[in-house]
């Protein structure tokens, strides 16, 4: 008898008991599927990575204060999961097709994006598909997506290459402007600013804010045109008092016949005959 394959390992996670018992019972039908976990506490879906093999994390991105992790995001779990099991593809699930979510979800190594009003089918083929080694995303990001990757690639002379807005955000780093001042120079949420740091600290290889403008200047983006599309306000303007006009020039009359001429009168005039 030849030897059966080994179904791929599920974990579930969701805070909303009754979309993590509709998902459990998705898989149910499918012999090359098993649920090796379904829970809604981060702490214990953490501790079971610890020391057993799960294939495919689905987990929801909006969780609150019912994990015991306190405010963990499925961003945050993501992260968290994929230290201590990097083998493990993950799919993040949520309520709205949203681009921070999207660009932190990537930047945390997940390997799919899904709506939760996705239908239970195309879950499954997306478990099948991940676990693959590709990606897979809800239909309205994949354009988001691909102008990531493109922004996301490397030059030949090993620069990296950064949005327009990156630029900016960027050069205000480097300027030690708050993620709140960001926000307000550009007119975005405080929460996109930290999406476009989080995606330059993965761009860049570095760790903290401060290393991102290390990096800057070392490799020129700090003093070669960055955030070129927002060039500096200019000083305010100060007034200068007006230069007075040079008094105009009294012509010299002459003196009448008779009179002594005035000092500095020409020595020129004919004097009366005798």
């Amino acid at each position: 008898m030849g030897s059966h394959p080994c179904p791929i390992g599920v974990a579930l996670i969701d805070d909303d008991a009754m979309a993590l018992a509709y998902l459990q019972s998705s898989f149910s039908p499918d012999p090359d599927l098993r649920v090796v976990i379904a829970t809604r506490s981060a702490r214990q879906l953490l501790d079971f990575l610890q020391s057993h093999q799960v294939d495919v994390l689905i987990a929801a991105v909006h969780m609150g204060a019912v994990l015991d992790q306190g405010a963990m995001s499925g961003v945050d779990l993501t992260r968290e999961a994929l230290r201590i099991s990097p083998r493990t593809r993950v799919i993040l699930l949520t309520t709205a097709d949203n681009d921070d979510v999207l660009l932190n979800g990537l930047a945390a190594g997940a390997s799919g994006f899904l709506l939760k009003s996705t239908p239970a089918q195309e879950i499954i083929s997306a478990v099948r598909t991940v676990h693959g080694g590709a990606k897979v995303v809800a239909p309205k990001p994949t354009a988001r997506l691909i102008d990531y990757a493109l922004a996301s690639v490397r030059s030949a002379d090993g620069s990296v290459a950064l949005s327009s807005r990156e630029h900016d955000v960027l050069r205000l780093l480097c300027e030690g402007a708050s993620n709140r001042q960001i926000a307000s120079r550009l007119s975005i949420a405080e929460a996109t600013v930290k999406t476009h740091v989080s995606v330059l600290l993965s761009k860049t290889g570095t760790s903290s804010r401060l290393e991102i403008v290390v990096w800057a200047f070392r490799h020129g983006y700090a003093s070669s045109g960055v955030g070129a599309s927002m060039p500096p306000a200019p000083p305010p303007a100060t007034e200068t008092a007006p230069q007075a006009s040079p008094a105009p020039m009294t012509p010299t009359v002459p003196a009448a016949h008779g009179t002594p001429a005035a000092p500095g009168a020409s020595s020129g005039a004919a004097s009366p005959a005798p």
